[in-house]
């Protein structure tokens, strides 16, 4: 025979949930000051009488008609220089020590690496390459002239020196433009982890 069937008596209380423990509130910090465009840090606060800089230099851009870019306003070529297409730039001195740079957006190199780029962002890619590379590079050669000019001794030597310092400036950026392009678009593709013969440990 089929035995009877027992059970028994379950309470179930049901009780709100438990709310998670208030997260504390952390006072927000101080706001970094907006910084303008193409404007560096500035320069280091080292004991050195031209410490080195820390971040790039202002720039503008030059075109051969002062035609304005992406609405960008542009300063002209200099008539007074024979400014052409081989040129890269040139440096002027603010005073105090400040220096901004002057990038040739129509440079024969940096036109024909956009022509040879396939849409219009890979154009800005290139043009952002050009424009970065030149005041790293130009930046170098401000850094080893400063350098050059503490050490030299006599005052008729650091004359001379100032006296060609825009002459050195602006082959220094043309040899620049030259070749920036180049290095940034192919040193990747010939300099990679498989190109090296040092193993990991």
């Amino acid at each position: 025979m089929a035995e009877a069937v027992g059970s028994e008596e379950i309470d179930i209380v049901i009780k709100e949930a438990a709310a998670p423990p208030p997260k504390k509130k952390i006072p927000p910090g101080p706001r970094p000051k907006p910084t303008p465009k193409n404007k560096g840090k500035g320069k280091g606060k080292g004991k050195s009488k031209n410490p080195p800089t820390l971040g790039l230099p202002p720039c503008t851009i030059l075109t051969n008609d002062g035609r304005t870019i992406k609405g960008e306003a542009t300063e002209k070529w200099p008539e007074d220089l024979n400014f052409d297409e081989i040129d890269g730039g040139l440096v002027e001195e603010l005073g105090d020590d400040q220096i901004v740079y002057k990038i040739n957006w129509d440079n024969s190199y940096h036109l024909e690496y956009r022509r040879q780029a396939k849409g219009r962002v890979a154009e800005q890619v290139i043009t952002e390459k050009y424009i970065l590379g030149m005041r790293v590079l130009m930046l170098g050669l401000e850094q080893a002239y400063r350098q050059l000019k503490t050490k030299l001794k006599d005052e008729e030597s650091a004359a001379g020196l100032q006296e060609y310092v825009d002459v050195f400036r602006r082959m220094a950026s043309q040899g620049a433009a030259s070749t920036v392009l180049a290095l940034a678009q192919n040193l990747p593709k010939i300099v990679d982890k498989s190109a090296t013969t040092i193993d990991d440990a």
